[in-house]
């Protein structure tokens, strides 16, 4: 039973299905495309980021004091998201996330399962 799976059967070498490196060859190809297309909406979305950064300090100019710091807070951290984006690629941007994970995986799941609920309703309201 060393060179036999923990059934007694077929080697272990021989129980993946033979399709196994096709379906990683087309999961490859997808996950290519995937990050291909998020590349080429960073800059777009980076634009639109800075563009409503400045409409709320435009905004932010005319109110009141705590509400004017706080949308000046606000725009500077859309502006510091958008630069981000500007600037790092899918693969920098994936492994940063990863290491958020990696260093908050409580904090991580509470926000996928939020994310989940909301998009949940999301779909299910349409």
């Amino acid at each position: 039973m060393n060179e036999n799976n923990q059934m007694g059967g077929a080697p272990a070498a021989d129980a993946a299905s033979p399709g196994t490196p096709k379906i990683t060859q087309k999961s490859g190809e997808w996950v290519d495309k995937a990050a291909s297309k998020v590349n080429s909406v960073r800059q777009p979305v980076a634009d639109k980021m800075h563009g409503a950064a400045g409409a709320l300090r435009g905004k932010g100019e005319s109110a009141a004091d705590g509400i004017a710091s706080a949308a000046h807070r606000t725009a500077d951290t859309v502006d510091a998201s958008a630069t981000y984006l500007e600037s790092h690629d899918v693969e920098a941007i994936t492994g940063d996330v990863m290491s958020l994970v990696k260093r908050y995986p409580v904090q991580s799941l509470l926000i996928a399962g939020a994310l989940g609920f909301v998009c949940g309703r999301a779909l299910k309201s349409n």
